[in-house]
């Protein structure tokens, strides 16, 4: 293929995969401030430039602005004269460029300098992008960083996700040449004669793509001609496939999942009967849905199957059961139910300061306990709700305290009294949540109700103003909406 031809398929590709973007986005900006996330290495060189090349022939509406984003890791002596190096030349064409600073905090608390560098990157282009009034930022990643990636994750274990390599789009991140080969790159650079700063930490040997990067010219002889470019086409087909099942997924689920910011339920009987492999398939969707939610950071896909099975059996058990995860999380669940929580530990400390402060003295009040609220109200005419309590019968004023060691009672119609956490067990509330909860008493300290369990025995009978008791939590869980579960990592 000539030079010409070269260019030009790979600025049309990038045209074509902008043209895509945006109309996805909606902008209805007069000017598209584009970003090329720019290393000064010969694929992002190339990306840039031809991101320019795109401009100058008034793409998109001629409202197209390019500009260049270099991120100075600080990981060798000369990183920030190379970062300047990389601004100063784009600069000159007359491009808008922006050295950043990566936080060393994020590279220092990662799982290892890789890991914390990518994310100290991404953190920084994301924070330029929204300063920058940016719309996209498009980074350079071709089929052999495909490859790589592959081969990587194959030393998991990994899943079907992680087959599917690394994806073409994550929110405003576009890798429009995820299909090209590495050689296409490099007669481009050529033939565009761009200056190229490589950084020396690309050959190191210490870091494990690297190794794999300099291992792939001896696989080449194993197969045929643009091995790496099928390889990426492969990966792009299990995508797609992930994709469709993740919204076949969340189509089924949509009613089962409910959710507040410090818990997700799954309430999913029917998926009982379903394939084991359809089972798993869901539940990890639905964890990783609970862990974006709740803890709203990365985990370690491996990670993530690891709790897999313990979920499971959680969900699919006879018997209540609790597991912890990582992170202060919490999961319990017994046949079909599934509950993922973030609060237990701010659930402890807040009852804990509530104590003794929680004092009911008419009805038509709301009283606070941890992440529940107890709703009072005056009984209408004639109700008889299993959690009233007569006025005659419990004298005023009431409050809400903890229970103490070894406390009982004897709920209503019940064959006499039992300790109150064992009543709590037989409702089957998880352990972590009945250290929490508070027990009702009345201006002699005598336990007249608790959250799940019907009044006190002793109150039957009484006659007059009766006050309705309801117990649920002060953010009520609310239907997840399908675009969100759609959005959730692909499973596998």
């Amino acid at each position: 293929m000539s030079a010409q031809a070269v260019a030009q398929r790979l600025i049309d590709s990038l045209r074509s995969a902008l043209a895509d973007r945006l109309r996805e986005r909606s902008t209805s900006a007069t000017v598209t401030r584009v970003a090329v996330a720019c290393s000064g290495g010969l694929d992002s060189m190339c990306l840039a430039d031809a991101l320019v090349q795109v401009a100058q022939t008034k793409a998109l509406g001629g409202r197209l602005t390019p500009m260049i984003l270099t991120v100075d890791h600080r990981l060798h002596e000369r990183s920030e004269e190379w970062a300047r190096a990389v601004t100063t030349y784009w600069r000159q064409r007359g491009v808008e460029a922006s050295h950043l600073l990566a936080d060393q905090a994020l590279i220092q608390g990662g799982q290892g300098v890789e890991d914390g560098a990518r994310r100290a990157r991404y953190q920084a282009l994301t924070e330029a992008s929204r300063d920058l009034n940016c719309e996209l930022v498009l980074l350079a990643h071709h089929a052999q960083d495909q490859v790589e990636t592959i081969l990587m994750r194959l030393q998991g274990p990994t899943g079907a996700r992680g087959l599917a390599g690394i994806p073409p789009q994550r929110g405003i991140f576009v890798r429009p040449w995820l299909a090209e080969e590495r050689s296409t790159l490099e007669q481009y650079a050529l033939d565009q004669t761009l200056p190229v700063f490589e950084d020396p930490s690309n050959a190191d040997p210490r870091w494990l793509r690297n190794r794999v990067r300099g291992a792939l010219p001896s696989l080449a002889p194993c197969f045929e001609p643009g091995w790496t470019r099928r390889v990426a086409q492969s990966a792009q087909h299990a995508r797609e496939q992930l994709d469709g099942l993740r919204w076949f997924l969340a189509s089924t689920l949509k009613s089962a999942v409910t959710a507040n910011p410090q818990r997700v339920s799954f309430i999913w009987t029917e998926g009982l009967s379903a394939p084991p492999d359809a089972q798993r398939v869901a539940l990890l969707l639905l964890w990783e849905l609970a862990w974006r939610r709740l803890r709203d950071e990365r985990l370690d896909g491996r990670r993530l199957h690891d709790h897999l099975n313990p979920l499971w059996a959680l969900w699919s058990g006879d018997a209540l059961s609790q597991h912890q995860l990582p992170q202060g999380l919490w999961a319990w669940g017994k046949r079909g139910t599934l509950i993922i929580d973030a609060q237990i530990s701010e659930l402890e400390r807040s009852a804990s300061d509530a104590r003794h402060t929680c004092v009911v003295e008419a009805p038509h009040s709301v009283i606070t306990w941890g992440a529940w609220e107890l709703s009072v109200a005056r009984a209408t005419e004639g109700e008889r709700a299993p959690d009233s309590i007569a006025i005659s019968r419990a004298p005023l004023p009431w409050r809400l305290r903890a229970p103490h060691s070894g406390e009982r009672l004897h709920p209503l119609g019940a064959p006499g009294s039992k300790p109150i956490r064992q009543l709590w067990a037989r409702a089957s509330i998880p352990p972590v949540e009945r250290a929490s909860l508070p027990v009702l008493v009345d201006a002699n300290d005598a336990v007249i109700w608790a959250p799940y369990i019907r009044p006190a025995d002793h109150l039957r009978g009484a006659t007059g103003e009766r006050w309705v008791l309801r117990w649920s939590l002060a953010d009520p869980l609310k239907p997840v909406e399908l675009t969100e579960l759609e959005r959730a990592p692909s499973p596998g």
